[in-house]
């Protein structure tokens, strides 16, 4: 008898593990309640944003705006029901990721429109930073975390580098090196952004080598320059070994 109830016992186990299997776990308790943290923070937000709008944009404009913010709505809401249901986090990656694709627009869309929504780009702006935030509480321990330390560093150091240019070069010459800062600054939040979203590695890598690549023209270009552009010439020599480690931090 007492081994018939082992057996039994085993079964349901097994039977368990199975169900937990197919459907998916949630995430520890620490994931989740961070999770729901930011995304309750960011329902908090886009209803503010949402009430900015109709004050600051009271026309057609807002409108289009607007109906970007309730898209955005949609998805967070979705996320927090998730949350609450406890869906596993690869799941809610997914949720955050339809998000990312909202709030990329409204950033694009408020930034098109210049100074009359100033403020609530901002806003998005900080919206979005919120929920990659979450994407990278949610995404799979994919991406070394030295990836985003360097991709953090490149970033600070190119604007540094785009502020110096500004003040040494207000010219053409300027200009021209803003540009490659520009792109380089891109590639580095692209990066970024992608860690926390799941891109794959070797796409990753791929855009490293292009940031690597906009460092070296504004190397050789600031040489050129001679003494006007000494300092910037050093500022760029510095930045270049960190997105070299960054593609090795990519690399299999």
């Amino acid at each position: 008898m007492p081994r018939v109830l082992h057996l039994l016992l085993a079964l349901g186990v097994l039977f368990c593990l199975a169900i937990s299997v197919e459907k998916g776990q949630a995430g520890p308790p620490g994931q989740m309640a961070k999770s729901k943290i930011l995304a309750d923070g960011m329902s908090k937000a886009l209803r503010a944003l949402r009430e900015d709008i109709d004050i600051d944009l009271p026309d057609a404009r807002g409108a289009k705006v607007g109906a970007i913010v309730d898209q955005s709505v949609y998805h967070v809401r979705d996320i927090q029901r998730g949350v609450k249901a406890g869906l596993p986090a690869p799941q809610l990656h997914k949720l955050s990721i339809e998000l990312d694709k909202s709030l990329d627009l409204l950033v694009d869309v408020t930034t098109k429109m210049g100074s009359d929504a100033y403020y609530l780009r901002k806003s998005a702006v900080e919206i979005n930073h919120k929920n990659e935030r979450l994407a990278h509480i949610l995404s799979p321990a994919t991406i070394s975390p030295r990836v985003f330390i360097l991709t953090d560093l490149i970033v600070k150091n190119l604007e540094a580098l785009r502020d110096d240019i500004d003040v040494d070069l207000p010219d053409p010459r300027g200009v021209a090196l803003s540009k490659f800062a520009d792109h380089a600054q891109k590639h580095a939040r692209h990066i970024h952004r992608g860690a926390r979203f799941g891109a794959r590695p070797d796409l990753l890598r791929k855009e490293a080598g292009e940031l690597a690549q906009e460092l070296d023209l504004m190397i050789i270009a600031t040489k050129k320059l001679g003494a006007d552009g000494y300092y910037l010439n050093k500022s760029a020599v510095r930045i270049q070994p960190l997105a070299l480690e960054l593609i090795k931090a990519l690399s299999p």
